[in-house]
């Protein structure tokens, strides 16, 4: 196939651009239509980022035998749950996907107190940020989709070493869906 003809004539854009390099009135409808439908589906689409995480780790808590009071304390818009059996004392939060968190927990800690994340049913020494904010994203991109899922809880614990607090069955606050009653 010979292609000169075609390209010595060049390619017909003269429904996107006008002369003088200008965009058509065709394209600038069609990018209005475009914009319109992608803030109309933002804003039909809503996204619920609340959970019932809050109620499951008092819940866990209280199971697992501690006195549970909630502390003033809003680590960025997280109550801080404050659980305490025999010499064993815990802070436990919800935190964020995106690790923002990470060195305010450390700082917290004192040499008698271990600090470790839970996500994902999974104990870690640090936040896996990774994990937690591809965790996060997939989660909004489902959401935006019109889907009813939840992000998987990130939960920062300090606990005093002689807690053994990380033998607890922290599995059980691996999900934040609802529980059925």
């Amino acid at each position: 196939m010979n292609f000169s003809p075609v390209l010595k004539q060049g390619l017909n854009v003269s429904p996107v651009v006008e002369q003088g390099g200008k965009p058509s009135p065709v394209l600038k409808w069609v990018l209005l239509l475009l914009l319109v439908m992608s803030l109309g589906w933002k804003s039909a689409v809503r996204i619920d980022y609340s959970s019932n995480l809050e109620d499951k780790i008092h819940s866990f808590l209280r199971r697992s035998d501690f006195i549970v009071t909630v502390s003033e304390e809003l680590i960025r818009d997280h109550r801080t749950f404050r659980a305490f059996k025999a010499a064993c004392l815990m802070l436990v939060t919800g935190i964020s996907h995106r690790g923002w968190e990470r060195d305010t927990m450390n700082k917290r800690a004192t040499a008698g107190e271990q600090v470790f994340i839970v996500f994902g049913g999974k104990i870690y020494a640090e936040q896996p940020t990774w994990l937690t904010a591809f965790d996060f994203l997939w989660y909004k991109v489902l959401s935006e989709l019109g889907f009813k899922v939840f992000p998987t809880p990130v939960i920062a614990v300090i606990a005093s070493k002689s807690c053994d607090a990380q033998r607890l069955p922290w599995y059980e606050l691996s999900s934040a869906e609802p529980s059925l009653k």
